[in-house]
């Protein structure tokens, strides 16, 4: 008989803290569409923009602007910022390595 309580509370266990975890879990797609759990570093990045089918990620060469890509992709700057959530605080951290959503050519 002990053979069989043991083991089922253990399980009992487990369920029971398992779930509470899961009920606090909040999956945050990443740029790929992947999700990913709240213990990553994606959580700055949950409502981060998507491209669409239509767009493409561009990363910032050293002498790029965000002018100078908006005119090598054809697109208004303002676009530009609006699509990419591009906030005046986040304009200070715009240079190179950083990604952009541009239109596909």
């Amino acid at each position: 008989m002990r053979h069989v309580i043991a083991p089922l509370a253990v399980v009992a266990l487990f369920l029971a803290t398992g779930c509470e975890d899961r009920q606090n879990m909040r999956a945050v797609p990443d740029r790929g569409g992947h999700a990913t759990g709240p213990d990553s570093r994606m959580g700055e990045m949950a409502n981060a923009p998507v491209a669409r089918k239509d767009e493409q990620w561009y990363t910032m060469q050293d002498k790029d602007t965000l002018t100078s890509v908006a005119k090598k992709f054809g697109v208004e700057l303002e676009w530009l910022i609006t699509r990419n959530q591009i906030t005046p605080e986040k304009k200070k951290t715009v240079g190179a390595g950083y990604n952009l959503i541009v239109p596909r050519k």
